[in-house]
């Protein structure tokens, strides 16, 4: 156990992700497959991240067939053909709907659909609930114990979410928040962080990634990574907005910082074995990065 960890209270995530993994409860539910910065963009008929069905202009990410049990392909650089189902399908073992986001429809500040989602093998908390969980506003604990509403990636696991309508937009300070479930550790302000790296893409073929430091021994904080501010937003708290930086706690990005003026994907990579050294948070159902919710600042603000 971590040191600065034994003097906190047994919050269930926390306790969740020191059980051992059994099955058939830590069966994993997607596919392999890897997810490189740039995705192939064509592909024959299936699942993609694009709007043609034909997947041309879609990011079809796995170029081998997806099977009942839902292994992903492998290939994704390049712009080769696929015959797999790609971004939706493929990676999440047919769990989940389509991911197609829509410019035209009308939406609130919160991501729409999960594109792509590869937990770490074992790791299972949450997505039974998947996708509505990670989707719509956050369901913040506050600064002494994490949310439970949350979604699980497991150390080295990742996840895609998209917004329909304006996606995020690039205005004054931050353009979007992500959600985790950190806590205040003692009198704090340290809190114990599960760190996640981000990325964001207009087109979900191209990411650009925000740099995210893991201290390689648990220092607090893990500069430039989310899943390192308590989230306050959420049901018990209405009067707190949950697209107000200043106010809704999670960890707030501007576009400006990777050179974008528009995102309509947000990919999220945990990094905790990197920040603490080693795997003690990484096994159970619950380790890792846990993924509450992603609201877009500034969206809703234009015409």
């Amino acid at each position: 156990m971590h040191p600065t960890i034994q003097r906190t209270p047994p919050y269930p995530i926390l306790l969740a992700t020191l059980l051992a993994c059994s099955a058939p409860a830590c069966t994993p539910t997607a596919g392999g497959g890897t997810m490189p910065d740039t995705v192939g963009s064509s592909g024959t008929p299936g699942e993609t991240f694009g709007t043609s069905a034909d997947g041309t202009d879609g990011a079809t990410e796995g170029s081998g067939t997806t099977g009942a049990n839902g292994t992903a392909g492998t290939s994704e650089s390049g712009g080769g053909t696929g015959s797999g189902s790609g971004a939706t399908t493929g990676d999440t073992g047919g769990m989940l709907p389509p991911c197609r986001p829509d410019p035209q429809i009308e939406s609130d500040p919160f991501a729409d659909c999960v594109a792509r989602f590869e937990p770490a093998a074992g790791v299972s908390f949450g997505h039974d609930a998947l996708p509505d969980v990670v989707l719509g506003p956050p369901v913040g604990g506050g600064a002494a114990g994490g949310g439970m509403d949350v979604a699980s990636l497991g150390c080295g696991g990742r996840i895609v979410l998209a917004f329909d309508g304006e996606g995020i937009v690039d205005g004054p300070g931050p353009d979007f928040i992500v959600f985790e479930n950190p806590f205040v550790i003692g009198e704090g302000p340290e809190t114990f962080t599960e760190p996640g790296e981000v990325a964001v893409s207009a087109d979900g073929r191209t990411f650009h990634t925000f740099p995210c430091t893991p201290s390689g021994d648990g220092t607090f904080p893990p500069e430039g990574c989310a899943g390192v501010t308590p989230v306050f937003a959420g049901p018990d708290a209405p009067q707190i907005d949950p697209t107000d930086p200043t106010a809704a706690g999670g960890d707030a990005f501007d576009l400006a910082d990777v050179g974008l003026s528009s995102a309509r994907y947000v990919r999220i990579v945990d990094r905790t074995a990197e920040h603490y050294g080693d795997e003690t948070w990484c096994g159970g159902a619950a380790g890792g990065f846990d993924l509450d919710a992603i609201a877009s600042v500034h969206a809703t603000e234009q015409p």
